[in-house]
């Protein structure tokens, strides 16, 4: 029974496709030659969908949009695409002449591979079997493929790789440096019983002492709003791809390393530096840091995360040991002295 759901469901895809290439003509004749001429597979027919993208002249957003669809760790809203495709590595800032002026262009450039969820208006492959195809070696099915249509095609590894180098690139942003500064610089309110004496102070000096006296029973002390200060709701409608990056960072990083990883010293800046948009899943204090990030990393099996941790704790273990023999070889000659 689900073997001929299937088969009915990827005949009626094919159909869909079908219909869609005839749609595409602009004359009869052009019509009943295509007819003549209809692709036979699934397989074939993502290739002519491909190639009709590739004579396009957005091309470029179908082939980052794939990958961003086929890698991505949940699927993204046209907006979060919008800004992501945006995006280069090692880039500053946000560049808006690079964003489309049409969202709806991104989903127009992928023909009909894609849609819009209507539910959550997340954009996705139209079914399972073309992300199966375009994921999958080109030179692996018996039909030729042309060198222009392998851009379209997706590495798995190396493009969670790259959507990693694109999350470390975005959350170092100069866009989001008010936020951190903020951040850095606590705001304190004042004392309430100055604000008492200022309040009371053409009032007679008694009523100003007793209000003083019981303000002074509790604690008063100042509030650092450093604790509560996130991204405003203004940072997020202009960046909508920081939800994303923000949470997806360490999941797209886990094969990061120093030689491969163009962003590999801005990664290890959002790993052991304070950053007020990130969000970090290992609690620690500032002292055992390490230990916390490497019992986190090696749960979820994080390559590199495992690997620095290691050095770094290699490193203050060689450090430690070498500061040991330096005050041991100190004692050592004073004894000798003495």
């Amino acid at each position: 029974m689900l073997i001929s759901s299937l088969t009915f469901y990827y005949r009626f895809l094919w159909v869909s496709l079908q219909v869609d290439e005839l749609c595409e003509q602009v004359c009869d004749e052009d019509i009943r030659k295509t007819i003549t001429n209809l692709p036979k597979t699934l397989e074939e027919t993502f290739i002519r969908v491909l190639r009709r993208i590739s004579s396009r002249s957005h091309k470029s957003l179908a082939e980052k949009a794939f990958l961003w669809i086929a890698a991505a760790a949940r699927p993204l809203c046209l907006e979060e695409m919008r800004e992501a495709i945006a995006i280069e590595i090692g880039q500053k800032y946000t560049i808006r002449e690079r964003l489309c002026n049409d969202v709806n262009d991104i989903v127009v450039a992928c023909q009909n591979l894609v849609h819009v969820d209507e539910e959550d208006g997340s954009i996705q492959f139209a079914h399972h079997t073309i992300r199966d195809f375009l994921v999958e070696n080109p030179n692996k099915g018996q039909q030729s493929i042309e060198d222009d249509l392998r851009l379209f095609f997706v590495e798995l590894d190396l493009a969670d790789h790259y959507i990693g180098e694109i999350c470390v690139t975005y959350l170092h942003f100069n866009d989001f440096r008010t936020t951190l500064t903020q951040r850095e610089k606590p705001i304190t309110f004042p004392n309430p019983s100055k604000i008492a004496t200022l309040a009371l102070s053409s009032e007679s000096s008694r009523a100003s002492k007793l209000l003083q006296k019981r303000l002074q029973k509790g604690a008063s002390r100042s509030i650092d709003m450093a604790h509560v200060v996130k991204a405003s709701p203004t940072v997020q409608l202009d960046h909508p791809f920081l939800k994303y990056a923000s949470a997806y960072w360490l999941a797209h990083t886990k094969n990061f390393s120093s030689h491969r990883s163009m962003t590999w010293d801005l990664w290890v800046k959002l790993v052991f530096e304070d950053h007020s948009l990130l969000k970090r899943p290992w609690d620690s204090t500032p002292e055992a840091v390490d230990d916390a990030i490497l019992k986190w990393a090696r749960q979820i099996n994080h390559n590199a995360l495992i690997q620095h941790c290691n050095r770094t704790l290699t490193g203050k273990r060689i450090n430690r040991d070498a500061r040991v023999k330096l005050v041991e070889g100190h004692f050592a000659a004073e004894n000798a002295w003495h």
